[in-house]
């Protein structure tokens, strides 16, 4: 007697089949787009979605103020005004002067205001009670969680916020890929890329070696963009193993990594 577990099994089977005989039909790239859509909707309908936390006010330092917005502002049209002077070498002499003098006056109001601001961090400890935060700061034990700085940049500006810190850095260590830039090196790189790979394909992933993959994934980390977790995967591959094992080796035959699967910039 055929029981509902039998039957669906049956029909998941016959359906796997079915779609892995389609796999060839279909260009990779749209393969690949449907295939993970379809697993989105289909958690989108199953799962309950969250909502996710709601954002927190912006965290600055103590010693921030007004006064301290209004000088940087100051310094920063002084500078542009000194920058942008060219054909008037008394002007630029000038105006590089009064840059100077404002960058003066607007470091020594920072210097000052972080100073005073120290001052009242360390004179809130009780006379009562020695071992609050300033005795956990003095001796490490005070947690604290990690955020960008400020950052230097090439003309010898300051980033003022986590946003532009982030992008100088990722424009410092990943430069744009500009061929007028290459050297002799990368030129020679370009040209090998160039040139066909004549080798030996690789062999066809079998269905135990892609299962054994999937199983090592950490369900624990975050999903990517897409929201698909590894715990999705493995029960999709459960499920659909034929169909999925048919679609790796396809991006494998023509080397193929599908946009899909790639954090867009």
């Amino acid at each position: 007697m055929l029981t509902i577990n039998t039957i669906k099994h049956t029909h998941t089977h016959t359906l796997d089949e079915e779609l892995q005989g389609k796999v060839k039909q279909y260009n990779t790239e749209d393969l690949i787009h449907d295939c993970f859509s379809c697993v989105t909707a289909a958690c989108n309908t199953a799962f309950r979605i969250s909502k996710g936390r709601k954002l927190k006010t912006k965290r600055t330092v103590p010693w921030w103020n007004d006064e301290l917005k209004i000088l940087r502002k100051k310094v920063n049209a002084l500078r542009r005004r000194y920058q942008r002077t060219l054909n008037n070498e008394d002007l630029r002499n000038e105006r590089r002067i009064q840059y100077n003098e404002g960058k003066r006056q607007y470091q020594s109001k920072l210097q000052e205001e972080k100073f005073k601001s120290w001052q009242k961090y360390c004179s809130s400890t009780e006379e009562s009670n020695p071992w609050n935060a300033i005795y956990k700061t003095a001796s490490g034990k005070l947690r604290s969680t990690t955020c960008l700085t400020t950052l230097q940049q090439p003309d010898g500006t300051f980033t003022f916020d986590t946003e532009s810190t982030a992008k100088h850095t990722l424009d410092y260590f990943v430069p744009e890929d500009n061929e007028i830039n290459d050297s002799a090196v990368h030129k020679q790189i370009r040209e090998l890329i160039k040139e066909p790979i004549d080798t030996d394909d690789d062999k066809p992933f079998s269905q135990e070696e892609i299962a054994s993959v999937i199983k090592t994934f950490n369900s624990k980390k975050a999903p990517g963009e897409d929201g698909l977790t590894s715990e999705i995967i493995l029960h999709v591959f459960r499920s659909f193993p034929s169909f999925l094992t048919e679609v790796y080796n396809k991006c494998l035959k023509e080397g193929c990594f599908p946009k899909q699967w790639k954090n867009p910039a």
